[in-house]
């Protein structure tokens, strides 16, 4: 029976896959258009902490803008509460998927301490998140000012018992502001800081723990946004900050705004602090129990490696017929 295709060898498989394999005719690139040299010698002189900083910031911007977005548009207007745009689930996913690299002053600590991340870093780290936090509190005000500034008026006019409203999670500060409810207890509302972000620091080392099998370093990032939404929609009723860059750049941009009454004296220190503490200690139960320095590192095979072995089954199927009738 003759071959389908003319280029088929004996022992090739019926499937197609001679032919996905194949070696194609290589054309030449379109041409493309020379960058500027200004261009070319930014882009070989940049300073490459510049270049870090930046990365930080603009992450840290769009973690900030999106889920400060959603709680100011659940807030201020009633179309957004009517539909359910700005719900606790909105939320989560606003601030879940938008996470990675650092975008986090207690992730950057507990990489300096348990993954050689250098200790020069951390602070211009830890400046560029809070920069980037505050920027972003800064635009999503400016997109809703006329709103807050007229539900600030509303809660003046009522009198000073609903002024005082103003600087609670359910007056305008706290949209920007992470503020304690009132009667709430303070310690309560610190252990259940310490909870979760210990738990989240636990979930995070351990996706990106490389000896980690289960993991696949195309989802980690998915994984990571996963888990911090699920600790959003559990603890932030109970005035959760999570993120201190998050909590000091907000805090910044409300304090300009409606007053130092969004800087209670216990609560904004402590809450700032303690989800490092909290991280610190999900971090280190993962490294210290549950990693294997000795485990093989999980690695993917490259593509054209891939490529390269199948093309030498080929040639070994193709010369096995040969070898038998000598």
């Amino acid at each position: 029976m003759a071959h389908q295709r003319a280029e088929r060898n004996p022992g090739d498989m019926e499937i197609g896959m001679a032919n996905v394999t194949a070696d194609h005719e290589t054309r030449a690139p379109p041409p493309i258009a020379r960058p500027p040299r200004w261009l070319l010698a930014w882009e070989v002189h940049r300073p490459k902490w510049l270049m870090e900083c930046f990365a930080e910031a603009m992450g840290m911007f769009l973690y900030v803008y999106c889920g400060l977005g959603a709680c100011a548009a659940f807030y201020t207007t009633s179309e957004a509460k009517a539909s359910g745009f700005g719900s606790l689930f909105t939320i989560g996913w606003a601030y879940g998927p938008t996470s990675g690299s650092h975008l986090n002053p207690a992730y950057t600590i507990a990489f300096a301490i348990f993954k050689g991340f250098p200790w020069r870093k951390v602070p211009q780290y830890i400046i560029s998140q809070i920069i980037g936090a505050f920027l972003a509190a800064l635009v999503v005000y400016g997109a809703y000012k006329q709103e807050f500034d007229t539900i600030t008026l509303e809660f003046h006019a009522a009198g000073p018992v609903a002024a005082a409203t103003i600087f609670t999670p359910g007056g305008p500060a706290g949209v920007f502001a992470l503020l304690l409810e009132p009667g709430h207890s303070l310690g309560y509302a610190l252990l259940s800081e310490i909870f979760a972000t210990a738990l989240l620091a636990l979930i995070v080392f351990t996706i990106l723990d490389l000896s980690n099998p289960f993991i696949c370093t195309y989802t980690a990032p998915v994984l990571i946004g996963m888990a911090y939404a699920v600790i959003i929609w559990a603890f932030a009723p109970a005035s959760l900050v999570l993120n201190t860059a998050r909590d000091l750049g907000g805090r910044f941009v409300a304090g300009i705004i409606w007053g130092r009454e969004v800087f209670p004296m216990r609560y904004s220190a402590l809450a700032a602090l303690t989800n490092i503490f909290g991280a610190l200690l999900g971090a280190s139960m993962q490294v210290l129990f549950f990693a294997d320095s000795t485990r093989p590192v999980s690695i993917t095979i490259p593509a054209n490696e891939v490529h390269r072995v199948y093309r030498n089954e080929r040639r070994s199927v193709a010369s096995t017929p040969s070898e038998e009738k000598d």
